[in-house]
This record gives structure tokens, C-alpha cells and sequence, in this order.
């Protein structure tokens, strides 16, 4: 087990114990009753790299090659075109008209306030 996953045990234990209900949520299951969600705010979780530590849990399946390719994908092609985003034949929807150059864009402005 290694850092993010005691990380993820334990913010799992306080959603369950110290976790707020949603008051208004918009997701409905498909017989209508509203979908609660119980969460968390605040968390932080530090990292040293240096020390062999990374922020990817072990303990369930995480589709880390997929993710690293959805943001290759982002700023490199800046494109929603699903054919340029194809992983093992299948496709992977994303919302938005135009997901990647919304996501370029914004980090790039975002860079450029903060380089001020």
C-alpha cells in the first residue's frame, strides 16, 4: 500500500463518518428520486517525488494510460473530434463542443495572469 492509498482509505472514512449531504442535488436516478451525494471539502494531499511517493492508488483499477493519453490528447491535438481520441478501439466521450481547446486555453490564460 502506498501513500495515495492511505490517503484514499482515509478520506473515505470521513466522508462516511464526517461527510455532508448535498441539499439540492441535480442527478436523478432513472425512477426519478434524487441521486445524494456525501462529501468532503478542504482535503489536501502532499506528495515528495523524491521520496518514491505519487498520488496514484493501488487499491482499484485506475485507467492511468487512458488518462495520460485524454491529456496528451488535450494539448497536443486541442481538437473534440472523437477519431483522434481513440484508445484500443473504443471511444471515449467528452462533453463540450470543443473539450480540448477549452482546457488549453484556460491553462494558458490562467499562466499567463499568474507570470504577471
Amino acid at each position: 500500500m502506498n501513500k495515495a492509498d492511505s490517503y484514499y482509505k482515509e478520506n473515505l472514512r470521513k466522508i462516511m463518518e464526517e461527510g455532508s449531504w448535498d441539499k439540492n442535488p441535480r442527478p436523478k436516478y432513472s425512477d426519478g428520486v434524487n441521486a445524494y451525494t456525501k462529501f468532503i471539502t478542504g482535503v489536501l494531499e502532499e506528495y515528495d517525488i523524491s521520496k518514491g511517493e505519487y498520488p496514484i492508488p493501488t487499491l482499484r483499477n485506475t485507467a492511468i494510460k487512458t488518462g495520460i493519453k485524454e491529456i496528451m490528447w488535450i494539448y497536443q491535438k486541442q481538437t473534440s473530434s472523437l477519431s483522434s481520441f481513440i484508445v484500443t478501439g473504443k471511444h471515449y466521450p467528452l462533453g463540450g463542443s470543443c473539450y480540448g481547446f477549452t482546457c488549453r486555453k484556460t491553462t494558458f490564460t490562467a499562466y499567463k495572469t499568474f507570470k504577471k
